[in-house]
């Protein structure tokens, strides 16, 4: 969805009515304002939450999580820290994440690269994460790709230093607010962070997968929202308006979550950014399909039209409508999903303020 006419200052994402008549509800910004609240992490021009950034509850404790951040986010954040732990390997950096390293340095807070690469961290890497949280003043902030690596390591060093057993580790992330841990059953990270405690991890970790894993990225420079879908039984995913400038984010978030990106859709020709489908099939994932309108006369490996299915496994089923204005190729994806309610990926066709 896009929202490019306003700026999503200090605004909480929940669930809007779209169309009573179809059930169908939207995640959207409430209470949007067009001034930035003063002082704190949120008095940038998109909530920092909105962009992965994450500061798990733990008494006593003072450390934010968080992925790859445009530069004024990473200022604001920085702002506020001590230390900032780099989990990406130097030799992996992009040039965006060299961007952030300077924009921090430049603020004289300490700089730490530590190396901790997923999916899944090594021995030797956890242990020298847990080194550098016991040994550096807080406030800090972990960072990797897409903050799901910082995450789950801080969650085993919480838990370790709590003796919590595998099944505690399931309740304080949910007091912690993990969202890679409490919105998916399984994937590489969680398996790893339970299978290092004692004891029995509990059902959440051993029930049959089933359902949806469903997560909200976002492009502050554009206000282009992308979202990643996937059946949870047969890890299939897909990647609805995918930007180019975070592709990385969206290629590390979907390794660490154990999933296999089978789709890039697209719901128009954008014109402000470029989409990251042609590069991740280039690149990453040659058997990766790309869809878009037949209608916007771009190229894709798969043309959709008013009234084809995209599904994955038994889960996952978006309804295709056409609903042109803002192009004449723009498309809507509905999502009927077993339980909760219908949602609608508009794109442009619908700007949410």
């Amino acid at each position: 969805m896009g929202a490019t006419e306003t700026k999503c200052s200090s605004s909480d994402w929940t669930c809007e009515a779209l169309s009573a008549k179809d059930g169908i509800v939207m995640v959207a910004p409430t209470g949007a304002s067009q001034e930035s609240a003063p002082g704190g992490l949120d008095d940038v021009s998109v909530k920092l939450s909105s962009l992965g950034v994450q500061r798990p509850y733990l008494p006593g404790e003072k450390i934010v999580i968080t992925g790859l951040l445009p530069i004024e986010a990473t200022v604001k954040v920085a702002k506020d820290v001590s230390v900032w732990i780099c989990l990406i390997p130097v030799d992996k950096q992009t040039n965006e994440d060299r961007d952030m390293k300077r924009a921090v340095q430049a603020l004289d807070v300490k700089w730490k690269d530590v190396p901790c690469d997923g999916p899944v961290p090594t021995d030797e890497q956890l242990e020298a994460v847990m080194r550098a949280l016991d040994g550096q003043p807080q406030p800090l902030v972990l960072q990797d790709k897409s903050g799901a690596v910082s995450g789950a390591v801080l969650l085993l060093w919480a838990a370790k230093k709590r003796h919590s057993t595998a099944k505690g580790a399931n309740l304080l992330a949910k007091d912690m607010g993990l969202k890679f841990f409490t919105n998916d059953f399984c994937g590489p990270l969680r398996d790893m962070v339970v299978g290092k405690l004692p004891g029995d991890p509990g059902e959440a970790t051993k029930k049959e997968l089933s359902g949806i894993v469903f997560h909200q990225l976002m492009d502050p420079g554009t206000c282009t929202f992308t979202y990643l879908i996937a059946d949870r039984a047969s890890r299939e995913a897909l990647l609805i308006d995918a930007v180019l400038e975070y592709m990385y984010r969206d290629l590390s978030l979907i390794e660490e979550l154990g999933l296999e990106l089978k789709y890039i859709v697209s719901t128009h020709i954008h014109a402000d950014h470029v989409t990251s489908g042609g590069p991740i099939r280039q690149s990453f994932k040659p058997g990766v399909k790309t869809m878009i309108a037949k209608a916007s006369g771009a190229n894709a490996d798969i043309y959709l039209e008013h009234g084809d299915n995209i599904t994955l496994g038994q889960a996952v089923c978006l309804e295709v409508r056409a609903t042109p204005g803002h192009t004449n190729g723009c498309l809507s994806y509905v999502m009927r999903p077993d339980e909760g309610p219908a949602m609608v990926f508009t794109g442009d066709a619908l700007l949410i303020r």
